[in-house]
């Protein structure tokens, strides 16, 4: 006969998989009739920019596109030229055996290469990488097995701190604006490269809502037009703020959130009245929200039949560990020497790459590369740029399921000694603590027919408990009801005393399985 176990919904959104595609393409740039001939490649560099999603026919299909910038020293001398290509990339993901009508997916697009070679003085071949990755979500719900209404049952009950996602919500913040910059810039500036971070300043929770604010800092190499000084840096600092709808939250929910540069369209322009340079930018922030709970789960973990034997059978279930994001930092210092006579910098950037979580006999470690880019100019006159990367390991203390955000802060740089650059910054990583936490419950039982045996049975039976045995372990041992065990035995703890005779009652009409 089934037993009849009590249950309780447990509704969440669950994390059905985690996808990497890789893309790759290359593509030729023919120097325009306007430009001078390329005497040596100075740097390249890209941005991706994320251009669509779609889910059609059980596979959701991607695209983005690389712009790609190679800055080059022409042969007529007088500073830099730059060349542009946008190279397309598409990726598909088949989710045909994620078929659920609750599905979420999060698309990103990270650029992990790109490269540029001279193939002649008017031509160049570039290269690009990108990594697309999708998270798929999906709402589920499952029964948690917390009691058993029958007294023929004797049964284990055990909490475990759960992670439960209530939702995850998506919105592109459109940003458009114009910001003020230095006004020493001559004529309209060529941006050849820029750098961002994003800064979220400000964040508010009403019901159903969150209201965001924070800024986009802008670094900026800049070509113009002045044969005294062609080439120099200049920063901006734009501002943002958006509204997302999310069903469900209220002021005391805890939010996860993440926002990433999804398009960048950036121009010098000129005031129309007052003639002031201006940094005019159009701008796209994927913003994705995840929203959680802490929740005490009880459940029903073992059992045992008294007096009647009981078959049970048992099932996982797979949650988030409990736990706050953690942050780890690390202060950086590291000499670069550049070979050559340095006479200034015209940007200095640092980015952290390759983040991952390892463990190793110490305990689990963060490691992540660390890359620094310098574009310089020599005391000759002569315009390069140079990258270093250095390997970065954080130790861990707690558990840790994943790495969340990598940054780095607080960067600065000086000249020392002629030759080498000085470079500081603070590497951030964000971790979700916890781990997963498994549960195994029992989700069926049914009495067993009782063997019939003419031997008695005594009342009291005396015996000795097992190194580290609980009352539990004991008691389904014996066949024994753990709260007569305690009663008879005067226990207070659930681990058993050592060197100790132990009384085990037994009820009338029991029968003995030890």
């Amino acid at each position: 006969m089934e037993l009849n176990l009590h249950t309780i919904p447990i509704r969440d959104t669950a994390v059905l998989a985690k996808l990497i595609s890789p893309a790759e393409e290359s593509g030729d740039i023919v120097v325009p009739d306007s430009l001078p001939d390329i005497v040596r490649i100075v740097e390249t560099n890209a941005r991706i920019e994320l251009r669509s999603k779609e889910l059609r026919g059980g596979k959701l299909y991607a695209e983005a596109s690389a712009v790609v910038h190679v800055i080059y020293v022409p042969e007529t001398g007088g500073g830099l030229c730059r060349l542009a290509v946008t190279l397309p990339f598409a990726s598909a993901f088949d989710l045909t055996d994620m078929n659920d009508p609750t599905m979420q997916t999060i698309l990103t697009a990270e650029l992990s290469e790109a490269s540029a070679r001279e193939l002649n003085p008017r031509k160049i071949t570039v290269r690009a990488a990108v990594n697309f990755r999708c998270t798929v979500y999906a709402a589920r719900e499952v029964f948690l097995r917390t009691t058993v209404e029958s007294s023929a049952a004797e049964c284990l009950i055990e909490t475990r701190c759960v992670r439960l996602i209530d939702g995850i919500y998506e919105k592109a913040l459109s940003i458009s604006d114009s910001v003020e910059l230095p006004a020493d810039l001559v004529g309209e500036p060529e941006i050849v490269k820029f750098e961002t971070e994003i800064h979220l300043t400000e964040r508010k929770q009403i019901k159903n809502k969150v209201v965001l604010k924070g800024d986009i800092a802008v670094s900026m190499l800049l070509l113009q037009d002045d044969e005294h000084c062609p080439l120099r840096s200049a920063e901006a600092t734009v501002p943002f703020a958006g509204v997302i709808d999310c069903i469900g939250v209220e002021e005391e929910t805890s939010l996860d959130i993440h926002c990433l540069l999804a398009r960048a369209d950036l121009k010098i322009v000129r005031e129309s009245g007052t003639d002031r340079p201006l940094l005019a930018a159009k701008c796209e922030l994927q913003t994705v929200i995840e929203a959680w709970s802490e929740q005490e789960l009880s459940y029903v973990a073992d059992a045992y039949g008294v007096p009647q034997p009981i078959s049970c059978e048992t099932e996982e279930l797979t949650f988030a560990g409990a736990g706050e994001a953690i942050e780890l930092r690390q202060s950086i210092r590291e000499a670069i020497n550049c070979g050559i006579n340095i006479r200034r910098i015209y940007l200095c950037g640092v980015e952290i790459e390759n983040a991952v979580i390892y463990g190793g006999e110490t305990g689990l470690t963060a490691a992540a590369d660390g890359k620094i880019s310098l574009t310089l100019e020599a005391e000759d006159g002569g315009i390069y740029a140079l990258t270093k990367s250095i390997a970065l390991s954080l130790p861990i203390e707690t558990e840790a399921a994943e790495i969340l955000s990598v940054a780095a802060v607080d960067k600065s740089y000086h000249i020392s000694g002629g030759e080498t650059v000085e470079v500081r910054f603070t590497a951030v990583l964000r971790l979700q603590s916890g781990g997963t936490e498994t549960i195994r419950q029992i989700c069926r039982m049914d009495t067993l027919p009782v063997e019939t045996c003419d031997a008695p049975i005594p009342a009291l039976t005396i015996c000795a408990a097992n190194p580290g045995e609980t009352v539990w372990q004991l008691g389904k041992r014996m066949n024994a009801r753990c709260a007569e065990i305690h009663s008879a035995n005067m226990l207070t703890d659930e681990v058993l005393p050592a060197d100790r005779l132990l009384l085990i009652p037994r009820a009338a009409g029991e029968k003995g399985r030890n």
